[in-house]
């Protein structure tokens, strides 16, 4: 049984992961450890993005633009990791990404 909705977000996250694997290769290339630490604090801010739960609007921005300034610097770093950063976020779905609205605390009784 295929589930779309699991495979929305898988192919995101494999790209998130190839990020973090090509920085990876990059440093072992570079002989400089910035691409693998870059690629892994990418990985690890879009899959804490991307969780389920409710932050503040701030943060999620504040979450998403550190997301576009790794992606950026990873690009100078090395470019195929840096790819898979603009990849990872271009495939994401944006109601994943974008700031979530905080729940109604209002009561419905009135």
């Amino acid at each position: 049984d295929f589930n779309m909705a699991a495979a929305q977000l898988s192919v995101p996250h494999m790209f998130a992961v190839g990020a973090l694997v090509l920085g990876a290769y990059g440093s072992f290339v570079n002989f400089s450890a910035r691409p693998v630490l870059l690629g892994g604090a990418f990985c690890a801010t879009f899959c804490f993005a991307v969780q389920p739960g409710t932050r503040p609007r701030w943060a999620q921005a504040l979450l998403l633009l550190l997301m576009m300034g790794i992606s950026f610097w990873l690009h100078f770093e090395y470019l195929l990791a840096g790819i898979c950063c603009f990849f990872t976020m271009m495939l994401a779905q944006n109601d994943k990404l974008l700031a979530r609205s905080p729940p109604d605390v209002r009561s419905k009784s009135a």
